[in-house]
């Protein structure tokens, strides 16, 4: 588990920052555990921002990140959150409706990480019409998929069964030749490292899809410590904010958390800051909205391919009253 109570003898670059953060001040320190949806990177930097300078200390918050990495993502974020070992996820948009087509109607997005753009496939074309999908073993998963098909004219494709988190390098090692990806990530990895294939954006292939990740919670833990969580997004947006302010600090940041030799690292966290920074903003330039209205027609989506069995109300599924 990676720690985010740093010593508080960190003091704020950003003035104003430094007053606004300051409304959400808490007494006594709370322990909050955040369940992460991959290994650290560029997607999370906000978080990781809002760690190091230590604003989630000065509101009293001991934050702990839960990664996939400590049990193989054995058990999925959401789980996690049924089960209460975190207090907070962050996951697909797939695995919270899939919670509420069982059931779990306790659970609610309260802000989303990225625009809807910033997710997509990496696909390399083979001298046949087919394809090997490293699969994610997400719900829905095989609805998206065939609709990603037959948009770049796929006519079959062979599901590859590995580890959730080798998936991405089932495909660098060509043992795959299609996977999910989000683009400021593994799209960047691609560019750098020139590994062949193309990335095709979701949202252009005709599926309807919604911000991703999203950080979740249960609705009653939200209710009993709203003040807590807006502040802990209030952070999160903030250190979203200043990486687009000040990138280049904010690389460094980052750069300290990424296992990777430092060539290849520091051209990839650089290109992938900026390519985050692109997609963490609404076109009025604020961080963290769910876009109600296209989550909406995600579920419309998901049951017109009979994907979905029951109709859920987008409005019992996310809010974003907490980052008001």
């Amino acid at each position: 588990m990676l720690s985010c109570s740093y010593q508080a003898d960190e003091i704020f670059s950003d003035p104003p920052l430094k007053k606004t953060i300051s409304l959400y001040f808490f007494a006594m320190t709370t322990p909050v555990r955040l369940a992460l949806d991959w290994y650290i990177n560029s997607v999370h930097i906000g978080i990781v921002v809002a760690c190091r300078k230590n604003w989630l200390a000065d509101l009293g918050i001991s934050l702990e990140l839960v990664s996939p990495e400590e049990d193989n993502y054995q058990v999925d974020t959401v789980q996690k959150l049924l089960e209460g070992r975190v207090e907070i996820a962050l996951c697909p948009p797939e695995l919270l409706i899939a919670s509420h087509e069982k059931g779990n109607s306790d659970l609610i997005a309260v802000a989303a990480l990225l625009q809807p753009q910033a997710t997509g496939f990496a696909f390399r074309r083979a001298s046949k019409p087919i394809a090997q999908y490293a699969a994610l073993q997400l719900p829905y998963e095989a609805s998206i998929v065939n609709q990603v098909s037959r948009y770049i004219g796929i006519e079959q494709v062979e599901w590859i069964q590995v580890d959730k988190l080798d998936t991405w390098r089932a495909y660098r090692e060509e043992t795959a030749n299609l996977c999910w990806i989000f683009q400021p990530w593994e799209g960047v990895e691609m560019e750098v490292c020139q590994i062949l294939g193309e990335y095709i954006p979701l949202h252009k292939t005709g599926v309807p899809y919604p911000n991703a990740p999203l950080v979740v919670c249960r609705q009653r833990w939200a209710k009993r410590n709203t003040s807590l969580l807006r502040g802990l997004l209030h952070a999160f947006g903030a250190g979203y904010y200043f990486a687009r302010d000040h990138m280049h600090e904010a690389i460094a940041i980052l750069a300290h958390l990424v296992p990777l030799p430092p060539p290849k690292r520091d051209k990839l966290i650089s290109k992938s800051v900026i390519a985050t920074n692109k997609l963490s903003m609404d076109v009025m330039e604020s961080w963290g909205r769910v876009e109600v209205s296209l989550l909406r027609q995600y579920l419309h989506w998901l049951c017109d391919c009979n994907a979905l069995t029951t109709r859920l109300e987008v409005e019992r599924i996310a809010t974003n009253e907490f980052l008001e």
